[in-house]
C-alpha cells in the first residue's frame, strides 16, 4: 500500500491546525485570567473606597453625637439652675410678687376668680 503525497500533506496540515488552535486557546485563557484579575482588583478598590467613605461618615456621626450629648448636659444643667429654689425666689422678688397667706376664690358664671 502506498500513500500519496496529497494524503501526507493533508495529515500534516490538520496536525498544524490542531496545534495552532491550542495556542489560541491558551492565549484566550491567559487574556481571560488577566481581565478577571483586573476586574477583581477594580472591585476590591471600589469596596475599599466605600468602606473608607463609611468610616469618615461614622466618624462625623460620632462627633455629632458627642456634641449633642454635651448640649444635652448643658441644657439639663440650665434646667436644674432655673428650677432651683434660690433662682425662683430671686425671680419672684424681681417681679415684685408678694406672698399671700390666705387666698379666697369667687365663682362667677363659668369663671373662677381669686380675691386678695
Amino acid at each position: 500500500m502506498t500513500v500519496s503525497a496529497q494524503e501526507l500533506v493533508s495529515a500534516n496540515c490538520s496536525k498544524n491546525k490542531i496545534l495552532h488552535h491550542r495556542r489560541l486557546n491558551w492565549k484566550l485563557v491567559n487574556r481571560c485570567l488577566w481581565v478577571g484579575n483586573i476586574l477583581l482588583v477594580l472591585v476590591c478598590l471600589m469596596i475599599v473606597n466605600g468602606l473608607a467613605t463609611q468610616t469618615f461618615a461614622l466618624r462625623d456621626y460620632k462627633n455629632q453625637l458627642a456634641d449633642l450629648r454635651q448640649q444635652q448636659a448643658d441644657l439639663q444643667s440650665q434646667v436644674t439652675t432655673l428650677s432651683s429654689y434660690n433662682y425662683l425666689q430671686s425671680r419672684v422678688q424681681s417681679l415684685g410678687m408678694v406672698a399671700v397667706d390666705r387666698l379666697s376664690y369667687e365663682v362667677t358664671g363659668n369663671e373662677l376668680l381669686a380675691k386678695k
